[in-house]
C-alpha cells in the first residue's frame, strides 16, 4: 500500500535568527592585581608552616585561593603562595594535606590569605583589599 504523504495545516514558521558574534570576547569580573601576583611569588610557601618539606628559598607559585564559582578562578588579590609540589599536593590531597576535612582546607585558605595580605599590606603603603 503506497502512503500519502501528510498535509501540513499551518504554514512553517521563521524561527528567531542567530545573534551576532561580539566584537571582542566577554571579559570576567573577578579582581585582577599583577602587582600583588609578583609579590606573592616572592614570598616562601605558606605550608612550610604546616610540615612541608620545601626549603624557605624554593620558589612558589601564586595558587588562588578565594572564593569563586564553579568553573571560575578566584580573585587574584586572595592568591597564596605555594611551591610546586606544595601546590601539586593542595589539587591532589596528598602530602601535607593528605587527611584534610573540607572546614580544614578552608581555615588554612583563610589563615594563608590573610597572612599573605598583611605581608603584602606591610610592604606596600596604601594596600587594603574591601570585600
Amino acid at each position: 500500500m503506497k502512503r500519502s504523504p501528510l498535509r501540513r495545516t499551518a504554514s512553517l514558521t521563521r524561527h528567531a535568527r542567530l545573534k551576532p558574534r561580539r566584537a571582542t570576547p566577554r571579559r570576567s569580573s573577578r579582581v585582577r592585581d599583577v602587582a600583588f601576583m609578583a609579590f606573592v611569588r616572592t614570598q616562601p610557601c605558606a605550608a612550610i608552616s604546616i610540615g612541608c618539606s620545601c626549603s624557605p628559598s624554593t620558589p612558589t607559585e601564586a595558587h588562588h585561593m578565594g572564593p569563586r564559582g564553579i568553573s571560575q578562578k578566584a580573585d587574584d588579590t586572595t592568591c597564596v603562595p605555594l611551591s610546586t609540589a606544595c601546590h601539586r599536593a593542595w589539587h591532589d590531597c596528598t602530602g601535607p594535606f593528605a587527611g584534610w576535612t573540607r572546614e580544614q582546607r578552608a581555615d588554612f585558605a583563610a589563615e594563608s590569605i590573610a597572612e599573605t595580605q598583611a605581608a603584602h599590606a606591610r610592604t606596600t603603603p596604601g594596600f587594603a583589599i574591601a570585600f
